[in-house]
């Protein structure tokens, strides 16, 4: 049955991830998180090669880059077969997104095997039950060379809920001109942006001082 704000939920067989697919998720560079759906992915299993492959459903954003498309594409032909992957487009508005998931969730949609969210959603889909946390080996796997701010945004009361995706990295840029040494505070930043007004006067003004001409020798006027 399909709702306003996206397709019919697709057909699916309800089995387990495999390790690969797991590793693929925990590989992918790039604050958004990659979440387990408590329908069918808490743990791995094998699956009979006489079913054919098994439909895992990715529910994420729109990815313009292709670069989600060829990591499918990739983690397919390394499963032999066995699994496959389908990407299932989210609306492309953060908040619509959020709905969408909210409302299959609430309603016991078992398409759901695989999610990806903002980070400010996890506590809530947490709390509900939606999302299972990551522990054993395929914990040490999320937390193995993942720097801890982004790792830290993964976590839940004391438990690892999402494995990190990709982040937003904020840069401060400034004139060297005018701030020698860049804050490393907010503190020293709030200082030296009181201080900006002064400084950039003062480089005006000296880049405004009237300059002389001298007339060549010899010159009657």
């Amino acid at each position: 049955m399909a709702d306003k704000d996206g397709p019919a939920p697709p057909a699916r067989r309800t089995k387990r991830a495999p390790r690969w697919v797991k590793r693929w998720l925990r590989t992918k560079t790039g604050l958004a998180a990659v979440i387990l759906g408590t329908s069918g992915l808490a743990a791995c299993s094998s699956a009979g090669a006489s079913t054919g492959p098994v439909t895992l459903n990715f529910y994420q954003f729109p990815d313009v880059s292709g670069a989600t498309n060829t990591e499918i594409n990739n983690c397919d032909a390394q499963s032999h077969g066995a699994y496959k992957i389908s990407y299932q487009l989210l609306p492309a508005a953060s908040d619509s997104q959020r709905l969408q998931l909210v409302r299959r969730l609430a309603a016991h949609d078992a398409t759901i095997d695989i999610m990806a969210l903002d980070v400010t959603w996890e506590p809530e889909f947490a709390e509900a039950g939606w999302i299972v946390p990551w522990t054993g080996a395929d914990k040490q796997q999320v937390v193995s060379g993942t720097i801890t701010p982004a790792l830290d945004t993964a976590i839940w009361k004391g438990q690892l809920v999402a494995a990190p995706d990709n982040t937003n990295t904020q840069l401060l840029w400034y004139r060297s001109d005018l701030v020698p040494t860049p804050p490393k505070t907010w503190a020293q930043m709030i200082a030296d942006a009181e201080q900006l007004p002064r400084r950039a006067s003062r480089t005006t003004s000296r880049s405004r001082a009237p300059s002389t001409r001298a007339r060549p020798s010899g010159s009657t006027r």
